[in-house]
């Protein structure tokens, strides 16, 4: 898997939020959106 420093610190972010919130789909929604966006 391919990451550069911010990129993973947004991941890491996101991923203590799905697991703290309920919500956890829309919150991987907006992170994969976030990403695509960042990479192209």
């Amino acid at each position: 898997m391919f990451c550069n420093k911010k990129s993973c610190v947004i991941y890491v972010i996101f991923l203590n939020l799905s697991i703290i919130l309920p919500k956890r789909q829309i919150q991987f929604d907006f992170f994969a959106e976030y990403i695509i966006i960042l990479y192209f």
